[in-house]
């Protein structure tokens, strides 16, 4: 999940690390998929299901897009102009 109300911490946490150059640790080789999405989209969908207009499932509601750990890390390293640490 990410966007606004999202409770969860890890952005601001790999953010913060990242532009103080501190290691994030990195499970097993980093090779697991991640699929993101935005809490817009999510709510939306709640709602629809919960208006009745669409039936109740179970749906993947992420971006298309799905990046391993290391690739994800190395994309918000090179936004943050800093280089992961190997």
């Amino acid at each position: 999940m990410y966007g606004p109300f999202n409770y969860q911490d890890r952005e601001r946490w790999l953010w913060a690390r990242l532009l103080r150059g501190k290691c994030i640790l990195i499970p097993r080789d980093g090779s697991a998929r991640l699929q993101f999405c935005h809490t817009d989209l999510l709510s939306r969908v709640v709602c629809e299901v919960l208006a009745g207009q669409v039936p109740t499932g179970t749906y993947n509601i992420g971006e298309p897009q799905s990046y391993s750990v290391v690739a994800y890390l190395e994309l918000l390293a090179s936004v943050a102009g800093q280089s992961l640490r190997t």
